[in-house]
């Protein structure tokens, strides 16, 4: 018959809440680290205040409806100048004339990042035509939205633009 020998260790409550505490306290720790590397790098927030415009959603369907029943078309293009690039819009109606005159403003944003969101004022270059200068432009994918703005009406228009 063996016999078995008896080892000095004893594991007793103290050990377990030890073990216990220490476990959990790298996990809080760990997690304490994920939330403020969360909340430093990007916000995850497309819009400033998202909330008050879901809320208003309905009415932005309203008005991209009003902007399909006129018929009117707005095409955004990146365009490359001497100083880096440029939007131009054109702005056509139903029956494909220039829409002469209008008020037209948009934002460029970046999908990814808030960093180099610009908001966009157009000057008229041709009939139909508006042009808003933007300097140098990073590579990648921009999300247009703009508006038009006549005694007719207004019209509203996104687009995804690529840069390159």
């Amino acid at each position: 018959m063996t016999t078995r020998a008896e080892s000095a260790f004893r594991l007793t409550g103290w050990h377990v809440l030890a073990m216990l505490s220490a476990f959990f306290g790298v996990m809080i720790a760990v997690n304490i680290l994920f939330v403020v590397l969360a909340i430093t790098t990007h916000p995850g927030e497309i819009a400033p205040r998202a909330y008050v415009q879901g809320l208003k959603f309905n009415d932005a369907i309203a008005e991209r409806d009003a902007s399909i029943a006129r018929g009117w078309k707005m095409g955004p293009a990146l365009h490359q100048t001497d100083s880096g690039a440029a939007v131009v819009v054109k702005l056509r109606d139903r029956a494909g004339d220039p829409v002469r005159g209008a008020d037209v403003t948009a934002s460029l944003r970046r999908p990814v990042a808030s960093d180099d969101d610009r908001t966009l004022h157009f000057v008229e270059i041709a009939p139909g035509d508006y042009r808003a200068d933007i300097g140098p432009l990073q590579h990648g994918q921009w999300l247009f939205e703009g508006a038009a703005q006549t005694a007719q009406g207004r019209v509203v228009a996104d687009a995804r633009l690529m840069w390159r």
